[in-house]
C-alpha cells in the first residue's frame, strides 16, 4: 500500500465519520458494531467490530399521557418513563426537565437514582405545565446523568400534543386574582364555597394551602415569597381551576 493511508471509524447503518486521519483511534461511547475502514492510493479495506460496553445508559422510554394526547385547558402533569438499558447499574443523581416549544426548559427536578440493568422507573416533572390557546404544542423531556451515561443521544424524548379550549366550570366564573403583579398582597375573589387552594412555585413545591368553608376570598401575604412566577390552584367539587401569579421584588 502507498502513504498516506486514511483510517475512519463509523457506526454500522451511519453515515456519520465518528474519527477520521492517518493514524486515528476511537474510544465507544455506545454499544453497537463500529466499521473500520482503510484507504489509501491502491485499495480500500473494511473490517466491523461488535462492541458491548459494561457500562449504565439510561434512555427516556415513553411519556404518560391520556386522551391521545388531545388535552384541554387544564395542568397537565409532564411524566415519563426512564430505563436503564446499559449493562452495568447506574447508581448517581439525575436531573429531568422540560420544555415546551421554543421556551426556556423549567428547572425541573433532581434526584438520587439507583436503577440495575434492564430497570425502568416512572417520573412526575414540577411544576405542571398549563397550556395556553388551543393549538399544536411539541413538548421535550431532558434527562442529565453525564456522570456515568456517555451516551447521551437517548436522553431527550419529543411528544406532540394537540390543546383543545376548555371550558372552565361554571362555578369559577368570577375568580379573579388582583393585582397582578404583586409585591406584598394578592387577592383571590370569587370563590366556591369549600374550595381547597394551593399555591405552588416554579419549582413544584406547595408554598400555601388552605381549605375554605365559606369565604368567597382569600387575601395572600406574598411579602416572603420569593420574586417569580407562581400557580394558584383552585379546586371545588371534584372541578378544577388554576391562575398564574406574579410577585415582583
Amino acid at each position: 500500500a502507498l502513504d498516506p493511508a486514511v483510517y475512519t471509524w463509523q457506526l454500522a447503518g451511519s453515515s456519520t465519520v465518528l474519527a477520521s486521519g492517518n493514524n486515528v483511534n476511537l474510544t465507544p461511547s455506545v454499544s453497537g458494531t463500529y466499521v473500520l475502514t482503510y484507504s489509501d492510493s491502491i485499495c480500500s479495506v473494511t473490517d466491523s467490530f461488535e462492541v458491548n460496553l459494561i457500562a449504565p445508559d439510561l434512555e427516556i422510554t415513553s411519556f404518560l399521557l391520556v386522551n391521545n394526547n388531545d388535552i384541554v385547558r387544564d395542568p397537565v402533569e409532564v411524566r415519563v418513563v426512564f430505563k436503564n438499558v446499559g449493562t452495568a447499574p447506574y447508581s448517581d443523581d439525575i436531573t429531568l426537565r422540560y420544555r415546551v416549544n421554543n421556551q426556556a426548559p423549567v428547572v425541573g427536578i433532581t434526584a438520587l437514582v439507583i436503577l440495575a440493568p434492564g430497570d425502568s422507573l416512572e417520573a412526575t416533572i414540577p411544576p405542571n405545565w398549563i397550556p395556553g390557546p388551543a393549538g399544536a404544542y411539541e413538548i421535550c423531556v431532558f434527562l442529565d446523568a453525564i456522570s456515568q451515561d456517555q451516551n447521551q443521544l437517548n436522553d431527550t424524548l419529543c411528544i406532540n400534543l394537540n390543546s383543545a379550549v376548555s371550558v372552565e366550570d361554571s362555578r369559577f366564573a368570577t375568580l379573579q386574582l388582583y393585582p397582578n403583579p404583586t409585591a406584598d398582597r394578592a387577592v383571590l375573589t370569587g370563590l366556591p364555597a369549600g374550595s381547597m387552594v394551593k399555591v405552588q412555585n416554579m419549582h413544584g413545591q406547595i408554598i400555601f394551602s388552605t381549605n375554605l368553608e365559606q369565604a368567597d376570598r382569600l387575601e395572600l401575604e406574598t411579602g416572603s415569597w420569593q420574586a417569580g412566577l407562581y400557580q394558584v390552584s383552585v379546586q371545588s367539587d371534584g372541578k378544577f381551576a388554576a391562575r398564574k401569579l406574579m410577585v415582583t421584588r
